[in-house]
């Protein structure tokens, strides 16, 4: 019964977790980004064809931001 429990609660973290890290993604270049860093945002993302993801570049200060923006949208 505990591990059936744990197994819901860990799925619906994990589940959490990549919609946020979706979202970071698509909102980091749109709102997320200030102007100066926008062409290391070009240069290291949009021109690779290497499928690097934005959220596996841009670290906590750009997740914060996503967090400050939320709070207004609210």
């Amino acid at each position: 019964m505990i591990y059936c429990l744990f197994s819901r609660v860990s799925d619906t973290v994990v589940e959490i977790l990549n919609g946020l890290r979706s979202y970071f993604d698509k909102a980091l270049p749109v709102m997320l980004l200030y102007k100066e860093e926008r062409g290391q945002y070009a240069d290291n993302v949009q021109e690779d064809h290497t499928n690097i993801t934005p959220s596996s570049i841009y670290g906590a200060e750009h997740l914060l931001r996503l967090f400050g923006n939320a709070r207004s949208a609210i």
